[in-house]
């Protein structure tokens, strides 16, 4: 959201619009059958639930269901790389892909926390200066969350989803050998 949101938002003066598209990104992360824990009660869902059926975040893995999205990653990734014959390279692939996860997981926590804040404002409260900041907030994130960063400390990438989705498809490939 942020720069665009905010210019988007800030020269149309539509709250309606920042609620609803805040409401959106909340039905994504914690999918339909949670979201009503984040928004005012009553709130419908503004997403599709057959074009997101799986929340992505998770909140209780013992109870969830059906698990979200980050968290089947995880599970499928780690069965993946305890296969036979599984390779040094793709151990430490799998590795990467856990972290890069945690990554986008903490990231899209930052998104959930900053729309949680947003769906309980007032029409004013919404086009105040003051959000504009928290708007900012959750578009970095979210856009961390999906392309990664550098850390300013290490100089080495974080990645995103970006980064996972092509992990993933290094982690699928495997040399053939004829014996």
């Amino acid at each position: 959201m942020g720069r665009r949101c905010h210019e988007t938002f800030g020269k149309e003066k539509d709250p309606a619009g920042i609620l609803n598209q805040t409401i959106r990104v909340l039905d994504y992360l914690d999918g339909a059958i949670y979201v009503q824990q984040d928004v005012p009660a009553g709130t419908p869902n503004l997403v599709n639930p057959r074009i997101a059926p799986l929340a992505l975040l998770e909140f209780d893995q013992q109870k969830q269901k059906p698990p979200a999205l980050l968290y089947l990653v995880g599970t499928y990734v780690r069965a993946l790389v305890q296969a036979p014959g599984i390779s040094q390279e793709k151990h430490t692939l799998a590795a990467q892909i856990d972290q890069e996860s945690k990554d986008v997981q903490a990231r899209l926590q930052q998104v959930r926390r900053d729309a949680k804040q947003l769906v309980i404002m007032t029409p004013t409260q919404l086009l105040s200066q003051s959000t504009l900041a928290l708007l900012d907030d959750m578009e970095t994130a979210a856009r961390f969350a999906y392309t990664g960063q550098i850390d300013p400390n290490t100089n080495t990438a974080q990645g995103g989803a970006i980064q996972i989705h092509s992990n993933i498809q290094h982690l699928a490939t495997y040399d053939l050998s004829l014996a």
